[in-house]
């Protein structure tokens, strides 16, 4: 055995080191394909050459992920890292993924690059990460990138590479970030931040949501290096607003949403301001230690004091700070807003005194008596009853409640609402049981709020039930259940004091109450399991609740009853009320006028003793009711209709079902019949399934729908069960059987752009319905006559068809055996076009996707002719556009010739593209009038065909094709062939000598006659074929084709891939140029593209007008990562185009701050190059850019000294410091620089 593997492996080396076997095998294992798709799977993208995939975010979309940690760890491997591609890894699912990846990056030769794009993105990445449902990982983001300085609070290590955060980063951050996120920034230790901003980081604490500001607010003060210690005095700028409910004006102030009232800010007096929009007085007292409410405050503005004789003007600021100082921390704030409130003139909150005093209100349950105004009681109370402050309540004297009694004595709706926004959260439980029983005792003076403060109290009693648990509670003697919800139930309800009130609660509790709170209720039902829930709907019927979750709705409607025995219970109950009650119903058969209500309540019992095989209660309903009990039988709810029989034995349905069809399906409607039967499994063993005995003829009209069903369906169970039970209406059905079936109402092709398919297994189904149907037919063949004969002939054309519907397809062999079995059974199988489509899916995917790839096969579905809603092949229309019924022909595609394996793939593709694509041309002139562009797109649609199924072969073929339509100078068909104007001089004895031409037979262009290939085209190739074939493709009409698609003024913008694709095959190119081409002496080609990017003195050579086409028309395409990879092309002895000063800037701006490209260009071109020359001016740039990094490495390796380079009589290193001191983001962060 060992010599054996050994001999293997010796044989395995021989043939990997043997080269021409090994191109054999590499070639053949790309051309392969490994996976079987269905035909809308080939396509270009489906398979990618390792070396060609570079795109970050295309790897981490498709979850490539060990693919993507390959690229990584490699040197030689390329890979586009971009913002684009770094939001993408940020998007991933998986914290551990997201680590592993940025911490391959940082190991790797990726490093720099990776680092610059995070710090591109780090300005606004709070912003970016704010969608939460892209960045599920939001928060796990930011522990990565910034590690917190109490790392016991995470259980996620952090990267070798930790980020700075400066100022702007940390300003966006406090905007846009949840608290529990902004917490991770404000705790790392890598924190820069200005003077600047210590003075304004609370006024970043903008959000339509008090709370949120609180929150943030409380975050910055758990850091003292955010802030400052001391605001007094100071003056700032400020734009504080909730972002999307307000922005700036010119006038500096700006507006938040704060429940639907706008707040006011301005600059002036902002730390008061701030300090009274906040309702936590903890953090209240926290600023105004730090003389916060000092910020923007007013020195102009005087209190005037009046005494009996003396009259004392104090500055703004003394009398404050005269305030704070003579109360006590818990009653500082309060004074000094009800001060602020009698001087409305220094700050407010709203544009209304009266709603700043509601605030204050609000917050300490007192009103200021000069303050309040007529009416304005009413809000107070409103208020109070909101907040549940039953201290401010019971403040209100008995004359005002009578007052307010008297003008209001009905429910006022416009006074129901609350014109502020409040802090509505309920209190301790001792604190609501105390309010409840306040508000119920005073009851009737409250009546004008019931609309809304009922609800209110309501609900909280319901909310706070809904949090509570059962506990058991155990005896020596027994175990009692009792609940802990009961128990607080009929505490919360005794403290209820008004019998009014009291009246919307039942009296106890019990689960329904919740279904019965459901504002769903319309859609579901309450379930009713046993005699205690009834004698409680019975007991609590005239309580609100269920008054008001019946309004709309009988008893019958929505009590589901478990079983008949417990509606019979109800029935008893409720049958004693006056008929108008909405409660009432009976079940006593006698009483005609409740037929209705009867097959309403019955229903559910009804469907459920069905579903669960329940054959007591169906003998109970039969042993109880009479016939006429139901009138016409029973009626099937929508919202009962569930499956049968899914978690029922076979012998249990089985005997259900024999225990109905015994008792005549007594109370059953023709439909539930029908229904009952359908639901019969299939699973259930054939043997046992046919004992049962289903009178069929007794209910013809159910049989026959059953039957025509079960072929429709694919149910040969059903079919064996009415054979057995000699129930075979075939020939009474024939008159729908050719209505259903003869005519198909199916197309092979979908208005979704898809061939018609069924699950694959109804393959098997269909065969064995084929079978039992060919059994039947074969059987006594002179007695299949007449109508008979042809309604078997159009059931097993169905099933035929369905056959080769089947999603993955049919195999051939099966095909074949079933196709000459019918036919042997003297039953000819139909031929349509549906029929020629599915043969040639069958005998390969490839030739469907080229039907579905034709550029027009879906015109006719957007026709505007509403006749063809559908396309049927059996239809036949008139059409202008692009008709496949027209071209296909019958009698050249037919089974023989698609299925027989003597008939190769190719030779019917090439049947297929003559009749589909070029004959049409040919002998359809109404659809040369109908399609644009009819011949280019069919080309260009061929030609990708050829690349989506990867045969070169035919690629190459049809170029030559096109070749020949070209030198036809009379084909002329709309824009083939393109004329071209703009002719490249071309040596045409050059192309017989040339090795890299070899074979590739260039053709010289006819009378400028060439064909414009799509982009696409381009691209695809080079990723797909060989060398050779790219060769081929643009040494078409002596490369004119390729250079005009190129070059051509209305194709000017090139993407970024097909640039790409051009410097992969630069090389080449350039040969042609300098080879093939001769210089242009008379200057007869087109300019107008380049838009005046270069001056008109310098060559137009072809070659040099081709780069330039490239560099500076689509500069921005050439990213720093493809100029690395393919430096080759512009750096070094013999590149193809050297780089120089103006290409770098065009490339990649005025100014690149990439570490990487620098070294590169430094290090290759060091005396010929001064685009990195370091310079002030640069270095302006790159701290306006952000660029802090770049600038650090520059330093660091001695490029920033103390030379001086010419401007502004600095030294680069004193330039530098200057600079750094002047940035609102790096005056504070100069410990780098000695």
């Amino acid at each position: 055995m060992v010599e054996s593997l050994n001999d293997q492996e010796i044989l395995f080396w021989k043939v990997f080191h043997n080269k021409y076997l090994l191109s054999i095998i590499l070639k053949q294992i790309h051309e392969n394909e490994w996976v079987n798709y269905d035909y809308l799977g080939y396509s270009v993208e489906n398979r990618k050459r390792f070396k060609e995939i570079t795109s970050l975010d295309w790897m981490i979309s498709k979850d490539q992920f060990e693919l993507l940690k390959l690229k990584i760890k490699s040197k030689d491997e390329f890979i586009e890292i971009n913002k684009r591609g770094m939001k993408e890894l940020f998007s991933i699912n998986s914290q551990p993924l997201i680590r592993e990846l940025l911490e391959l990056l940082f190991h790797s030769n990726k490093r720099n690059q990776t680092i610059n794009v995070i710090y591109e993105m780090l300005p606004t990445l709070p912003i970016m990460t704010s969608n939460t449902l892209r960045f599920k990982n939001s928060k796990d983001i930011f522990e990565l990138l910034f590690p917190s300085i109490t790392t016991t609070t995470t259980t996620i290590s952090p990267l070798s590479y930790s980020f700075e955060i400066y100022s702007t980063l940390l300003e966006c951050a406090i905007k846009f970030l949840e608290p529990k996120t902004l917490s991770i920034l404000i705790n790392s230790p890598n924190v820069f931040i200005t003077q600047d901003f210590k003075n304004r980081s609370f006024t970043f604490t903008n959000s339509n949501s008090v709370k949120k500001i609180e929150e943030k607010i409380e975050l910055i003060l758990s850091n003292p290096k955010l802030y400052n210690n001391d605001y007094s005095n100071l003056k700032i700028n400020i734009n504080f607003y909730g972002y999307g409910n307000g922005s700036s004006s010119s006038s500096g102030s700006s507006s938040i949403d704060n429940g639907g009232i706008k707040l006011i800010t301005k600059n002036e007096n902002f730390g008061l301001f701030l300090i009274l929009l906040i309702n936590d007085s903890n953090i209240q007292n926290k600023l105004i230690d730090l003389n916060f409410h000092e910020l923007n405050l007013t020195t102009t503005t005087t209190t005037t004091i009046k005494t009996k004789t003396i009259t004392t003007t104090t500055s703004l600021k003394d009398k404050i700070n005269e305030i704070l100082s003579s109360h006590s921390r818990e009653l500082r704030v309060k004074e000094l807003h009800k001060f602020l409130l009698l001087n409305s003139t220094i700050i407010n909150l709203y544009d209304s005194i009266y709603l700043d005093h509601l605030i204050y209100y609000s917050r300490y349950g007192e009103m200021i008596p000069c303050l309040v105004r007529e009416n304005s009681l009413i809000d107070f109370i409103k208020i109070s009853i909101a907040t549940f402050n039953v201290k401010a309540l019971k403040t209100i004297s008995d004359d005002d409640k009578n007052e307010i009694k008297l003008k209001f004595p009905k429910i006022h709706h416009k006074e129901t609402s609350i014109p502020i926004s409040i802090n509505r959260e309920y209190k301790s439980k001792e604190e609501m049981i105390e309010f409840i029983n306040y508000y119920t005792t005073n009851y009737n003076y409250f009546i004008c709020f019931h609309f809304i403060h009922d609800k209110i109290i309501q609900d909280y009693i319901f909310k706070h039930l809904s949090k509570i648990t059962t506990t058991t509670t155990t005896t020596t003697t027994t175990t009692t259940t009792t609940t802990n919800i009961e128990i607080e139930y009929k505490e919360l309800i005794n403290s209820i004091n008004n019998k009014q009130f009291l009246n919307y609660f039942p009296n106890t509790w019990n689960e329904m109450i919740k279904k019965l709170l459901d504002s769903n209720l319309i859609k579901s039902s309450i379930e009713i399991k046993d005699t205690l829930d009834i004698d409680w709907i019975f007991e609590n019927r005239k309580k609100e609740l269920l008054k008001r979750s019946t309004k709309y709705f009988k008893t019958n409607e929505i009590l589901l009853f478990q079983n008949f025995q417990l509606l019979n219970y109800a029935s008893k109950l409720f049958s004693s009320l006056p008929r108008y009650d909405c409660f009432y119903f009976n079940n006593n058969e006698y009483d005609d006028t409740q037929i209705h209500s009867r097959k309403v309540l019955y229903n559910y019992p009804f469907i459920k003793s069905i579903r669960e095989c329940d054959i007591e209660q169906m003998k109970h309903l039969y042993s109880t009711k009479g016939d006429l009990f139901f009138s016409t039988g029973l009626n099937i709810s929508t919202r009962l209709y569930e499956p049968f029989f899914s978690c029922q034995s076979s012998e249990q349905i089985i005997n259900f079902i024999q225990f109905l069809n015994d008792n005549q399906f007594k109370f059953f409607k023709s439909n539930l019949v029908k229904r009952v039967i359908k639901s019969i499994p299939s699973t259930i063993n054939e043997n046992q399934l046919l004992k049962l005995k289903i009178n069929f003829k007794d209910m013809v009209d159910e049989g026959n729908h059953l039957f025509l069903k079960a072929i429709e369906n694919l149910s040969i169970h059903l079919i064996k069960l009415m054979i057995s039970n000699d129930f075979f209406p075939i020939e009474e059905i024939s008159h729908l059987l050719l209505i259903r079936f003869k005519d198909p109402i199916y197309s092979p092709l979908s208005a979704t752009a898809k061939l018609y398919s069924i699950p694959y297994d109804n393959g098997e189904k269909a065969i064995n319905l084929i079978h039992l149907f060919l059994d039947l037919h074969s059987k006594d063949l002179n007695e299949n006559q007449g109508l008979q004969s042809q309604a078997f002939h159009i059931v097993i054309n169905h099933l035929f068809k369905v056959l080769l519907s089947v999603k993955g397809g049919v195999s051939i062999e099966v095909l074949k055996n079933i196709y000459n079995q019918i036919t042997s059974n003297s039953i000819n199988i139909d031929h349509s076009l549906y029929h020629v489509v599915f043969y040639l899916s069958i005998k390969s995917p490839l030739l469907a996707k080229y039907i579905m790839s034709l550029p027009f096969i879906y015109s006719i579905f957007t026709d505007d002719n509403e006749a063809f809603p559908q396309y049927n092949c059996n239809l036949i229309g008139d059409h202008s556009g692009y008709d496949i019924k027209k071209y296909l022909n019958l009698q050249v595609f037919t089974f023989d010739f698609i299925i027989s394996k003597d008939t190769p793939f190719e030779l019917i593709l090439e049947k297929l593209i003559d009749a589909l694509s070029y004959k049409p041309m040919k002998d359809d002139q109404e659809l040369l009038e109908s399609e644009d562009d009819y011949l280019s797109e069919t080309i260009n649609s061929n030609l990708n065909y050829f690349l989506d199924i990867r045969r070169e072969d035919l690629f190459l073929k049809h170029l030559d094709y096109i070749q020949e339509l070209l030198n036809n100078r009379f084909l002329i068909i709309d824009t083939f062939p393109w004329i071209s104007r703009n002719q490249y001089p071309v040596d045409q004895q050059s192309f017989a000598s040339c090795k890299h031409c070899e074979g590739l037979n260039v053709q010289p262009v006819y009378m400028g006659r060439i064909f414009l290939f799509s982009k696409h085209l381009i691209q695809a190739t080079s990723k797909v074929f060989s060398e050779y074939a790219f060769k081929k493709l643009i040494s078409l009409t002596s490369y004119q084709s390729f250079l005009e698609s190129i070059m051509n003024v209305n194709f000017q913008s090139l993407d970024k891939e097909t640039t790409e694709i051009l410097l992969k095959n630069a090389e080449f190119i350039d040969h042609i140029f300098k080879i093939h081409y001769k210089p242009n002496d008379n200057n007869n080609i087109n300019n107008d593209h380049l838009d005046g990017k270069y001056e008109d003195n310098i060559s137009v050579d072809a070659n040099d007008q081709y780069w330039k086409r490239i560099i500076y028309k689509d500069s921005n395409n050439i990213s720093i990562s493809m100029f690395m990879r393919y430096q080759h092309l512009f750096i070094g002895n013999g590149c193809v185009k050297p780089i120089n000063d103006k290409d770098l800037e065009l490339l990649f701006g005025q100014y690149c701050f990439d570490i990487d490209l620098r070294n590169l260009i430094i290090n290759s071109i060091p005396n010929n190059i001064n685009y990195f020359k370091v310079t002030n001016s640069m270095i302006s740039k790159a701290i306006e850019a952000n660029k802090i990094g770049y600038l650090k490495y520059l330093y660091k390796n001695g490029d920033i000294n103390d030379d001086f380079n010419g401007e502004n009589n600095l030294s680069l290193l004193q330039h530098l410091k200057n600079e750094l001191l002047k940035s609102s983001d790096y005056n504070c962060y100069l410990d780098w620089l000695k």
